[in-house]
């Protein structure tokens, strides 16, 4: 047990016999009081087994232990009354409650047992409380750690190709030769991001969406100035994002104009993911395109920003509404090569700058485990795809109601998946042969 206890000088009017003056504040729930002393369990939590026969008991830990919290305070003050009567409000209320304190910083607690709130004539303007407190850990619902994860190790592969973008041009402050060279080398890449997110898939919204990035991208700038390689890293990074914030459409107005709402369009989240895998391999392609003295920086350029566009498309292939297991598995392993080539691009380039280059490495690292992390939590609730041999042409309707006879309302839905997933043209027989259906059953 550890305790902690606050004593200065004694008060000089007398008024609180009893305590020490200069007592350190804290608040519970928002109330501020004084405190007198505090203690705190620590150690281990053993579990102690004992069998027949065997004289030495047996023990398991199960982990650390942070016990419950022994707080005594003091509310002083002529409306002390009506502070107890807030503190008594505060301990009967449901769930936890906060607890700064100097010595244990700011927490959130449970009462673990009824608290005791104290009057005595001997004490005018003051009342004594005491309560048993427990550190409260917020319950973490399945899935929702391994979608938090990831949320935070794309933002945190962005934020460090960003630096390590900013950092490889902070040496080029004057260099109007490397100035003109990024200029050239963001032209060139705001060309063909153009045609792929005007051809590609989604087009229609990510184009649109993703248009203004790009003619920022490509907009020439004769000289640099204050602060230009934060702006050319920021306009570079803006494509990516982008393309990526297509696929969450914004929140609509509750009434447009004219009295009529309109629902937003969003892309297709398959779509956009497709496009960032592109951009990075264009993103990779594109470091060693315009000739000169900046040839390495503009690989540094390169290299970032195809971090920049993985992590994206990481962040949109987890809003894809998966099918099956398989089309997830599918599309992690698209991933993961994705990563995996950025992976081996920064660590070429930590071989001559390892300290900068390293966050970048660490971060893609930190994100596949993320992304292997979220997708096994994911495949598992899919339903599988099930291959079947037919020795001889059998009707569909045979084979959905084998697929899915204990479930009928399944039956229909099974059926047309037959027919699509094995390009039946005539779709009363199917087979001979290997065939395969979703078994959503």
């Amino acid at each position: 047990m550890v305790s902690f206890t606050s004593i200065t000088t004694p008060l000089l009017n007398g008024t609180v016999p009893g305590f020490s003056g200069g007592l350190l504040e804290a608040t519970i729930a928002g109330i501020p009081f004084q405190i007198i002393d505090t203690s705190v369990e620590v150690g281990r939590r053993l579990q102690r087994f004992l069998f027949p026969g065997v004289d030495a008991a047996a023990f398991e830990d199960l982990g650390a232990l942070d016990g419950p919290i022994a707080l005594r305070g003091v509310l002083i003050g002529a409306d002390y009354v009506q502070q107890a009567t807030l503190l008594r409000t505060a301990l009967r209320t449901q769930g936890p409650i906060s607890l700064v304190h100097p010595w244990l910083g700011n927490i959130q607690v449970v009462l673990l047992a009824p608290g005791r709130v104290t009057f005595s004539f001997k004490e005018i303007r003051c009342a004594r409380f005491e309560v048993q407190l427990y550190p409260w850990t917020p319950p973490s619902l399945p899935g929702s750690n391994s979608l938090a994860g990831l949320e935070l190790a794309v933002t945190s592969a962005i934020d460090a190709a960003q630096s390590y973008m900013i950092t490889a041009l902070t040496p080029f402050r004057n260099a109007f030769a490397a100035f003109s060279a990024v200029q050239s080398w963001t032209a060139s890449i705001a060309g063909q991001f153009s045609a792929l997110v005007q051809t590609g898939p989604s087009g229609d919204v990510v184009g649109p969406a993703a248009s203004g990035a790009i003619a920022t991208l490509s907009a020439p700038t004769s000289a640099p100035s204050t602060g230009w390689q934060a702006t050319a890293v920021g306009n570079v990074l803006g494509v990516p994002a982008a393309i990526g914030a297509s696929a969450s459409p914004p929140i609509p107005a509750a009434v447009a104009p004219g009295g009529v709402t309109t629902p937003a369009t969003a892309a297709d989240p398959g779509d956009t993911t497709a496009m960032l895998l592109a951009a990075a391999t264009i993103a990779q392609a594109s470091g060693n395109s315009v000739g000169g003295h900046a040839v390495g920086t503009l690989s540094s350029l390169a290299v970032g920003l195809q971090a920049a566009c993985v992590a994206q498309a990481a962040q949109t292939a987890s809003l894809i509404d998966y099918v099956s297991a398989q089309d997830a598995e599918t599309e992690v392993g698209l991933l993961m090569a994705a990563i995996d080539a950025a992976i081996v691009a920064i660590g070429t380039l930590a071989e001559t700058d390892p300290l900068n280059a390293a966050p970048v490495w660490q971060s893609l690292h930190d994100l596949k485990s993320a992304v292997a992390t979220n997708f096994n939590s994911l495949v598992g609730t899919l339903p599988q795809v099930v291959s079947i041999e037919l020795s001889s042409a059998v009707p569909a309707w045979v084979v959905a109601h084998y697929v899915a006879g204990d479930t009928p309302s399944a039956m229909y839905a099974t059926w047309q998946d037959l027919l699509a997933r094995n390009s039946v043209g005539a779709p009363a027989m199917l087979g001979p042969g290997l065939i395969e259906v979703l078994n959503a059953a």
